[in-house]
C-alpha cells in the first residue's frame, strides 16, 4: 500500500514538472492538433443532439391535436358552439332576442314582432279611420243612421230632444227630424247632406216623426220636399193619441225607429244623468222648471 502511495506521488511530479518545462515546436504541434480534433467531435456532438431534438419536437407536433381548428375530440368544434349558442338565443313567442351567425359573425335581431302584434299593426289604420269618422260625425247636425235601395237617412241631431207626451201623466216621447237624400243623386250629395257646415243636397225631403219608446211606437206629423233651403212654413197634422202606430217589422218605419234610438243612445253616452237622448235643457225644464 505505502508502495502505491510512493509510486503514485513520483508520477504526479514527473507530469508536473513535464508541464513546467518549455515543450519543443514539434510537441507542441502535435498538442495543437490534439486540441482541434477534441474541439471538432465536440462540434460534431452538438450537432447531432440539436437535430435529434429538432426530430423529436416535430414528431411530437405531428402527433398533437390541432388546437386552433378544433381542440381535443372531446371539445365542442366552432361550429358546434355557434349552432348552441343560435339554439339557445332563439325567440320563443315572447319575442326576446335571435342570434344568428352571419359572415361578419354573430348579429342580435331585436324586437322581433309576434303574429298578434303583426295583426295589431295591421289594425290600427283601420281604428284610427273609424276614429277620425266618428270624430267628424260628432261634428255635423245631420248624422246618418239608415240606407235602404232608395234613400239615405239622417237625424238631426241638433233639433231631436226629449219631450213630454201630451196628456200622459209623465212619459217622455222622441220629437225627431229625418232628412231622406235620393240615392239616385250621386255619393257626392249624399256626402253634402250631413255637412255641418250647412252644405245641403239639391233636392231632399225631411219627415217630422214622434217616437214613443215606452209602447214602441211612432207617429208621422208631415213631410217636406225641399229644393234649395226649405221655408219654415208648413202644415203639420196635430198631435193625436190615434195617430200611434205600432211598428210592423222590416218595414221603413221600424227601421227608422230603431236607428233613432240606436244613435240617440250613443249620443248620451257621456255618464249623464238625464234619460237616453235628454238635453241639459229638456232637463232644466222637466225637473228644475226653468226656461231657457
Amino acid at each position: 500500500m505505502k508502495h502505491s502511495i510512493y509510486t503514485v506521488r513520483l508520477l504526479l511530479a514527473g507530469l508536473l514538472a513535464t508541464s513546467l518545462l518549455p515543450m519543443t515546436p514539434a510537441a507542441a504541434a502535435a498538442s495543437d492538433k490534439a486540441d482541434a480534433i477534441v474541439i471538432a467531435a465536440a462540434k460534431d456532438r452538438a450537432t447531432d443532439t440539436a437535430d435529434r431534438n429538432g426530430a423529436e419536437k416535430s414528431a411530437a407536433a405531428k402527433d398533437a391535436p390541432d388546437r386552433g381548428t378544433g381542440g381535443l375530440d372531446t371539445l365542442p368544434t366552432l361550429k358546434e358552439r355557434l349552432a348552441a349558442l343560435r339554439a339557445k338565443a332563439q325567440v320563443g313567442e315572447d319575442g326576446d332576442v335571435e342570434t344568428i351567425p352571419d359572415s361578419t359573425g354573430i348579429r342580435e335581431v331585436k324586437d322581433r314582432k309576434t303574429v298578434s302584434e303583426e295583426t295589431a299593426d295591421e289594425e290600427e289604420p283601420a281604428k284610427k279611420d273609424e276614429k277620425a269618422k266618428t270624430k267628424k260625425e260628432k261634428k255635423q247636425r245631420f248624422q246618418e243612421i239608415l240606407r235602404d235601395e232608395s234613400y239615405t237617412y239622417y237625424l238631426d241631431t241638433q233639433s231631436a230632444r226629449w219631450i213630454p207626451m201630451p196628456k200622459s201623466g209623465g212619459e217622455k216621447i222622441l220629437d225627431v227630424w229625418i232628412r231622406l237624400v235620393d240615392r239616385g243623386i250621386g255619393e257626392a250629395t249624399e256626402e253634402g247632406a250631413g255637412d255641418g257646415e250647412g252644405t245641403s243636397p239639391a233636392k231632399y225631403f225631411l219627415e217630422h216623426y214622434y217616437i214613443r219608446p215606452e209602447k214602441q211606437q211612432i207617429q208621422f206629423l208631415s213631410e217636406l220636399e225641399v229644393t234649395g233651403r226649405p221655408q219654415n212654413t208648413i202644415n203639420e197634422r196635430a198631435y193625436s193619441a190615434q195617430n200611434w202606430e205600432s211598428l210592423v217589422p222590416e218595414s221603413v218605419e221600424d227601421a227608422i225607429y230603431h236607428a233613432v234610438l240606436d244613435r240617440m243612445k250613443k249620443k248620451n253616452r257621456t255618464g249623464s244623468i238625464l234619460p237616453d237622448g235628454m238635453s241639459v235643457r229638456d232637463g232644466l225644464e222637466e225637473f228644475l222648471h226653468i226656461s231657457i
